[in-house]
């Protein structure tokens, strides 16, 4: 019997890992962002979304999307928010001014749990980069 319920421990075990489960729903990192277009204009819109994450992310979640000029770094677009399904999906239009700079951006995120590190280095960033065409 005890070598029964060690080896249902260590498989449990072995299963959360593989399939990427957290002691908790904060622990749980989100997919890669999906962008609906590598390149959008000036005066059009991109879709920014994120597909279910492997584990669960928890409830009531926001993030904040911006887009920033990678040419011009004192230039963003206003912060657009966006609610997160509880398995933390998510999809929301980030419009492009019609006056922002052509050339590198960078799509990022705020409000996942890539921004709460409680160790001493470094967060990683959560974004995705697009081209803004002129």
């Amino acid at each position: 019997m005890r070598r029964s319920v060690a080896v249902a421990s260590v498989l449990a075990v072995v299963a959360c890992t593989l399939t990427a489960c957290s002691a908790s729903p904060g622990d749980c990192l989100p997919e890669p962002l999906e962008v609906s277009s590598a390149t959008v204009a000036p005066g059009e819109s991109v879709i920014v979304s994120s597909p279910a994450a492997a584990c669960a992310t928890g409830t009531d979640r926001t993030y904040a999307l911006v887009l920033h000029s990678e040419v011009r770094t004192d230039t963003s677009t206003e912060p657009v928010v966006t609610d997160v399904a509880a398995d933390g999906s998510f999809s929301t239009e980030i419009p492009v001014p019609s006056a922002f700079p052509g050339g590198p951006a960078s799509v990022v995120v705020t409000g996942s749990a890539f921004d709460e590190c409680t160790d001493e280095g470094s967060c990683a960033a959560y974004q995705a980069e697009v081209e803004v065409t002129s």
